[in-house]
């Protein structure tokens, strides 16, 4: 059987530099075929002029009005060639020139996986989740660094595009397992993911509070609803406490209950054994620096291989 083919996914709005480094990245992958595909979400700072004359291997789909991360990946899974999809946030880079091959190894090793989240380190962060034995079973994936089987995605329809941002990996994860399938951790060359300067906090601490109360409205049994709502809204407010934070943090949350009564329709709660499952499954998070690995980018010549119908 031949090793799957893979896309690589990156979404961007008015990140042009960091861009330019995420893609030279790419194009120094080597041993297995890949395109990559650039969405660029109505960016006014030239990204796809730089794109354009920079990367011309690049499929760049732009559009003129900003739709969001979620509404940009799910159109990922109808648009990209590849078995795989890898995504790969506009901040972010490879380190290592055979990420892409570890990739397509795993997945025909594991034909019951539908998705692999990547090893990765945040640079500016301390690492917060314990080291993982490559294969490890897990609850979600970071969406920095993952990839997914595309079919199987698309199958289960993508994201809800209506959690906009923050959140939309759970809620997928957690409807493959509903399905059979397994997410696993895989202890590749890491990914550097250096959290942009220019990210819109404000917009990242709304969407991931009210989509964890979504999250639990559309997903968890009735029997746990309401224990974990309690338990979630507690882990919220204490989260980085701060008294002048306390009215922002209720009214995120809010938003959240006001969009239960908007998306009531969407309830589809996991099983039981699903969900139990889900809880006690360890998450997936930065990893430490590792020895010999420097937070910079492998550069080299392009050697994309297009993936096209014929491949």
């Amino acid at each position: 059987m031949p090793p799957p083919s893979i896309s690589i996914v990156i979404t961007t709005r008015n990140r042009r530099d960091e861009l330019y480094r995420a893609l030279n990245s790419c194009f120094s992958q080597v041993g297995v075929s890949y395109e990559v595909l650039v969405y660029d979400d109505a960016s006014d700072d030239g990204t796809d002029s730089m794109v354009q004359e920079k990367f011309p291997e690049c499929l760049l789909i732009r559009s003129s009005e900003r739709e969001g991360l979620i509404v940009r990946r799910n159109q990922s899974f109808r648009d990209a060639k590849g078995d795989i999809v890898l995504s790969l946030d506009d901040d972010a880079y490879f380190t290592d020139p055979e990420t892409l091959t570890q990739v397509c190894q795993h997945f025909a090793e594991e034909p019951k996986t539908a998705a692999w989240a990547l090893k990765y380190f945040e640079p500016a962060k301390d690492a917060k989740m314990p080291d993982l034995v490559s294969g490890t079973l897990i609850k979600s994936y970071t969406g920095c660094a993952h990839a997914l089987r595309r079919q199987v995605a698309e199958e289960l329809g993508g994201y809800p595009a209506f959690l906009v941002h923050q959140g939309e990996e759970r809620d997928l994860c957690i409807r493959l397992m509903e399905h059979g399938w397994d997410i696993r951790f895989a202890d590749t060359r890491p990914i550097v993911h250096l959290c942009s300067p220019y990210r819109e906090n404000w917009r990242m601490f709304y969407y991931g509070y009210r989509n964890l109360v979504l999250f639990n409205w559309m997903r968890t049994p009735l029997r746990f609803l309401f224990p974990r709502l309690l338990i979630d809204i507690g882990q919220l407010i204490v989260y980085r406490f701060q008294l002048k934070t306390i009215p922002s943090k209720f009214w995120c949350i809010g938003a959240g209950f006001l969009n239960i009564l908007r998306y009531w329709g969407e309830r589809q709660p996991v099983s039981v054994e699903t969900y139990r499952k889900f809880r006690q499954l360890p998450g997936h998070g930065p990893s430490a620096q590792p020895d010999g690995v420097t937070p910079g980018p492998c550069f080299t010549s392009s050697n994309a291989v297009k993936v096209t119908s014929d491949t």
